[in-house]
């Protein structure tokens, strides 16, 4: 998608204002057929005729629409010739969901589902079984397989759920790797015996371009009684599969009413993340990270805090995913960045602290990773407060680093080139592999906390542990432990050879007031400590 722009042909003049340049967006996305939407500050300014009518299939809002296509989206960054910047979200194929026939599959598209399920509520009312199931982290296969593979796998999840679905069922792809399975039953444990062949359909090996590949699936079901709209029934499966994702995937969940309620308390918090560094409800805190060797602060980790007047305290692990569905991720992260650079100012003029080598580690998520000139913006911000590269460490994720995304790379890269250290984040905590670090671009790697709570109940995890601490070493990369919580743990991981490690047994976050105060008690303390 080529959007025009200051370097684009002359027909696209430079407009007199932001409102001309959202009016040129607005005109070039209404030809297009995909489902496209343009992002400004957070708001939905601009939607073509295809994200309109995908919103309406779908029986709810552009943020209903975003949700529900998770991390099918696809985010691009526009400059328009004024130099106003833009956020154009493009949704997968299948959210519009026009046609009757899917090209990929053969199966049914969403409306025309939706139309056989009415058809057949006019001649049966026994319980329509409604199941809705996507293939847990998709977006890591995809990359992995390569279109093509993707393709592929899509085809022979379908060729394989079709065989195990009951006669006369209607099965049919609604979204970019989510299928819809219905059928009428009185018997209501019929949903738990399907579900059970579907992911066991899903689980079984295929081989897609040359490899073999192993795949689980995610499942919510739903009942739909006479008089029950069919959008309602298979719009509750789809916040039921949700769930199921959110939980790990790899099972069925069954909706409830408190689903619901969770989805609608997901809205609210979006809609009140718009307003919130406005209103000044977030804060950046710091945890300290140790040398192993020598007990002394090497580092604090920037971490963000949320406290709104009506909800209270609201964690990260609740925020932040919903931040990262839209482009609020951006504008957090720059908060944090500003914050972060102005504490490491103080600390560095501070007469009561030496500093040395300290440095400063920020989160960046995916979205901002594959923002263009992500690396340049976050270079401009330090020189703008006289900060050395050197003194930040930039923490990522894996999945983040495996994006098949030019940004990314060329984020990376230019990060690294300018001094920026980055840190592979939660090792272990999902797909990575000890192997995987040979590949990855990354200065060091920080051990998942689910790790560190079983290192020394757990033969298994200790060896994977040490090996993973090798590993880093020999590549030349620093090891951090996180969630170290007891001196036994710290002296294990110092006899590994892994140099840092943060956690309540050094100190918990603390706001950037006290963060010096912190820095000094632990210096302090640090050659007394005995592991």
């Amino acid at each position: 998608m080529q959007f025009p722009g200051r370097d684009g042909d002359e027909a696209a003049a430079a407009p007199a204002s932001s409102v001309d340049a959202l009016a040129l967006a607005a005109s070039f996305i209404a030809q297009l057929p995909l489902a496209v939407l343009i992002i400004d500050r957070g708001v939905v300014a601009a939607a073509n005729p295809a994200a309109t009518e995908a919103a309406a299939a779908h029986g709810g809002s552009f943020e209903h629409l975003i949700l529900e296509a998770g991390d099918q989206v696809r985010r691009t960054a526009w400059t328009a010739p004024d130099g106003s910047t833009f956020e154009v979200v493009s949704l997968p194929p299948t959210a519009r969901s026009g046609g009757e026939r899917d090209p990929l599959t053969g199966l049914p598209t969403r409306n025309h589902l939706l139309d056989q399920l009415r058809a057949d509520a006019t001649v049966r009312t026994d319980v329509l079984n409604v199941l809705v199931f996507d293939i847990d982290q998709y977006s890591v296969v995809s990359q992995t397989v390569g279109y093509q593979g993707s393709d592929e796998l899509l085809r022979h999840i379908a060729t394989a759920v079709a065989r195990v679905a009951p006669t006369a069922s209607r099965l049919a792809r609604i979204g970019d790797d989510t299928f819809c399975l219905a059928f009428r039953s009185d018997e209501t444990t019929d949903a738990d015996r399907v579900a059970a062949e579907i992911r066991d359909a899903a689980r079984q090996p295929v081989t897609v371009q040359g490899r073999t590949v192993r795949v689980t699936a995610s499942v919510g079901s739903s009942l739909g009684f006479k008089g029950t709209a069919i959008e309602q029934t298979v719009h509750e499966a789809e916040l039921a599969k949700q769930e199921a994702g959110r939980r790990g995937g790899n099972r069925c969940v069954t909706y409830t009413a408190s689903l619901r309620e969770t989805q609608e308390g997901m809205m609210r918090l979006w809609n009140a993340l718009r307003s919130a560094i406005q209103f000044r409800q977030m804060e950046v805190w710091f945890q300290p990270i140790v040398s192993l060797a020598t007990g002394r602060p090497i580092a604090a980790e920037a971490l963000c805090r949320w406290h709104h007047p009506n909800f209270g305290d609201v964690a990260p692990g609740e925020f932040i995913p919903i931040a990262e569905r839209n482009s609020e991720i951006l504008n957090i992260g720059a908060f944090v960045q500003e914050r972060a650079t102005e504490i490491m100012s103080m600390i560095r003029t501070s007469r009561s602290y030496r500093a040395g080598d300290f440095q400063i580690t920020i989160n960046a998520s995916a979205n901002e990773l594959a923002w263009p000139r992500f690396g340049e913006q976050f270079l401009a911000r330090l020189k703008a407060v006289e900060s050395l590269p050197e003194w930040f460490v930039i923490e990522t994720t894996e999945k983040a680093l495996a994006q098949r995304d030019d940004a990314v790379a060329h984020n990376i890269r230019v990060l690294r080139e300018a001094g920026v250290a980055v840190s592979l984040d939660d090792f272990g905590a999902d797909y990575a592999s000890i192997e995987r670090l040979r590949e990855l671009p990354v200065d060091r790697v920080k051990i998942d906390r689910r790790f560190i709570s079983h290192l020394l109940d757990n033969e298994r995890v200790d060896q994977t542990v040490e090996a993973a601490v090798a590993l880093a070493q020999e590549l030349g990369m620093r090891c951090i432990a996180e969630g170290v919580e007891t001196n036994e743990q710290a002296a294990r991981l110092r006899a590994m050879g892994c140099a840092a490690a943060q956690g309540f047994l050094f100190a918990p976050a603390v706001p950037d007031t006290e963060l010096l105060d912190v820095l000094r008690d632990l210096s302090n303390a640090g050659d007394h400590r005995h592991w």
